[in-house]
């Protein structure tokens, strides 16, 4: 290899010393390996993990009858493109209505015949969503409304062995 392929070369590119080829004019190239459908039960598998995202209470609730646990199911190829396939297709129809409704708050918030209210909580509907919420803040109080007391044994059992190394290193240092 010539410095000036080391030197062009891309992170995380495997560099290789092998003498490179050219591909024949009119080549075909070979189509990716096709996996197998899913079965019915693996089907309702992978239904039931989307909605629950529990491996095991979906294999229990489609009644798979298989030696793979729950999580080796998840392994197989074509059940991890199916899940993968299916999100990516909830994800894509969330975002339409996701946009949708945002719109929908937008020409709301620019509706002048609208009550400043209803205006004002649009906008505001807007904001909170684009990150732009105040910090929520909640009042704590303990017993009768007075000073919570918070007690942290770990911290108090710390306290407690430092201050009794300390007297035994004095009594050491002493000796």
């Amino acid at each position: 290899m010539t410095d000036e392929e080391i030197l062009n070369a891309r992170p995380g590119k495997k560099m290789s010393k092998s003498i490179p080829f050219t591909v024949k004019p009119g080549a075909k190239k070979k189509p990716t390996p096709k996996y197998k459908e899913l079965t019915p039960k693996e089907d309702e598998f992978v239904q039931k993990y989307i909605e629950t995202g529990n491996a095991v209470v979906a294999k229990r609730e489609s009644e798979i009858r298989t030696r793979l646990s729950a999580n080796d199911l998840l392994m197989k190829r074509n059940i991890t493109e199916a899940i993968e396939e299916r999100r990516n297709e909830m994800w894509n129809r969330f975002m339409e209505h996701a946009e949708e409704a945002l719109q929908t708050q937008i020409m709301i918030m620019r509706n002048e015949r609208a009550s400043f209210k209803v205006r004002l909580d649009a906008a505001s509907s807007v904001l909170d969503r684009a990150g732009f919420k105040p910090a929520e803040r909640k009042e704590i109080t303990g017993a009768n409304g007075g000073a919570v007391k918070f007690e942290d044994s770990a911290a108090t059992e710390l306290a407690q062995r430092a201050r009794s190394l300390l007297a035994e290193k004095v009594n050491i240092i002493d000796i």
